[in-house]
């Protein structure tokens, strides 16, 4: 296993190290997160993968509304609107200033 010294030398002289000076820090971190124990850009790849992850872990898969209807459906809405007439909900600004 490589020194920690040699190997920020070795990420510094990259032919793809950034310009920018967050980008810099960040390539860097990326590149020595192994602390050598994998290859810099094998390190970087892993850091991208677990950011990937961490996006897709956290999303709303599907919701639904609660509805009363001027028909007189009362429960669940089912395509965001009323599953008995077909009254949609309205979505946007418009919603809540009411109609023109």
């Amino acid at each position: 296993m490589p020194s920690l010294a040699g190997l920020v030398i070795k990420v510094l002289q990259e032919r793809k190290f950034p310009k920018r000076r967050e980008a810099q820090i960040n390539f860097l971190a990326d590149s020595l997160a192994a602390r050598g124990r994998v290859r810099p850009r094998r390190s970087r790849d892993i850091c991208e993968e677990e950011r990937a992850k961490q996006k897709r872990l956290h999303h709303i898969i599907s919701y639904e509304f609660f509805v009363e209807c001027s028909c007189g459906y009362k429960g669940r809405s089912r395509n965001h609107g009323c599953p008995k007439c077909g009254s949609k909900i309205v979505f946007g600004v418009d919603s809540f200033l009411g109609p023109d």
